[in-house]
């Protein structure tokens, strides 16, 4: 018998099927090593990566800086006026 006080719940969802990714139990063994060599080119790159990368700031930040001319609104052009539209 139901009660009128009882409280009312859903029930708990069902999540879905999930794919389980297993470790790799093959090519473990015989993996070839990476040599200093291409340790060091994979280290050069990676730091000419960030330098371009902090190059980049800077001139987006130089930019940035170009773009506001403290309030003051820079116009170019052939130096002929227009008039400005009375109506």
């Amino acid at each position: 018998m139901l009660q009128g006080n009882a409280p009312v719940t859903l029930p708990d969802p069902i999540s879905g099927a999930r794919w389980v990714q297993y470790r790799k139990q093959h090519d473990k063994a015989t993996a070839r090593g990476i040599t200093s060599t291409e340790i060091a080119v994979r280290v050069a790159n990676s730091i000419e990566q960030e330098t371009k990368k902090v190059t980049n700031e800077i001139a987006c930040e130089s930019r940035r800086g170009a773009e506001s001319q403290g309030g003051t609104t820079v116009r170019g052009g052939t130096g002929a006026s227009t008039p400005a539209y009375k109506p």
